[in-house]
């Protein structure tokens, strides 16, 4: 997957943050991803095209293969940053500074 802070866990899900310049197919640039083993399923929010927001959500398992991918607005954007620098204040703060640097030019 490329660059990523070493990540932290909240509850069932592991949460990782890409680097800026981290690039996946169709021009998306993922910059948060979280990751359930219990069911498996994968959220991930980015930046695609360099102008639009997303949402991409992979439900495997008992919905296997079920992706549903959305543009999501600028504010919802910046509210689901926000809220990953609360979980990680409260759940891995020796990892604060690398993620608040990772996502302030998002703001």
């Amino acid at each position: 997957m490329g660059d990523s802070v070493e990540g932290f866990w909240v509850d069932h899900w592991q949460h990782v943050i890409f680097s800026a310049d981290e690039l996946h197919t169709e021009g998306k640039c993922p910059v948060i991803q979280h990751l359930c083993y219990g069911p498996l399923e994968t959220l991930e929010y980015g930046v695609m095209n360099g102008k639009f927001y997303f949402e991409n959500r992979v439900l495997e398992g008992i919905d296997e293969g079920e992706c549903i991918f959305e543009i999501i607005g600028r504010e919802r954007f910046i509210e689901v940053i926000q809220n990953e620098i609360r979980l990680c204040e409260k759940h891995a703060p020796q990892l604060l500074e690398q993620v608040k640097a990772r996502l302030d030019g998002f703001f």
